[in-house]
């Protein structure tokens, strides 16, 4: 007779539910690296490169002014003043922090994406296991109200005898004495 497989065998995490956690988890060590990264290197390094683009500009500025001081720009113009090597630097620098940061928020979203997904299949999974729990629940009623309701058969004298007579090892028969 094959063991029949009880309701509490079976577990909430699946091996999907296993697989997309393992992926989540891989994906939330890369968001942390990402993160340190550009917390404490790419964002200073931009920084440090436009700081490096004012003072160039103060510096040029100052060569140029007038002897009477006054400011070098009067309009409403903001812009640096710098060679165009600083200019592609600090160009290629922002473009690159701009597709950094945009890379690390779409890895964000799949985390929120994974996640949400495998609240799904724990939760379809619990509604399945919970389904299953009831039905053997209402089976196990029904079979107990099944017994209370039909009478047992009465026993013959032949089947009382065949009750009360002992077990004997190795099919040996029993003989009268």
């Amino acid at each position: 007779m094959t063991p029949t497989p009880s309701v509490y065998s079976q577990t909430i995490v699946s091996p999907r539910s296993r697989r997309l956690r393992t992926i989540a988890a891989v994906i939330l060590v890369i968001i942390l690296v990402m993160s340190a990264y550009g917390v404490r290197v790419l964002m200073p390094l931009v920084k440090r490169s436009a700081d490096a683009a004012r003072r160039e500009e103060a510096a040029s500025a100052a060569r140029q002014r007038p002897a009477d001081n006054l400011p070098a720009s009067t309009g409403r113009e903001h812009r640096l003043r710098v060679s165009s090597r600083t200019a592609r630097i600090i160009r290629f620098q922002v473009i690159f922090t701009y597709g950094y940061w945009t890379i690390w928020t779409m890895l964000v979203l799949t985390l929120l994406l994974l996640s949400w997904m495998d609240l799904r299949e724990v939760s379809r999974n619990y509604i399945s296991q919970r389904k299953l729990l009831f039905q053997a629940a209402i089976d196990a009623e029904t079979l107990r109200s099944k017994r209370e309701i039909q009478p047992e058969p009465e026993l013959t004298d032949a089947d009382q005898e065949v009750q009360s007579a002992p077990i004997l090892p190795d099919n040996k028969k029993h003989e009268p004495k």
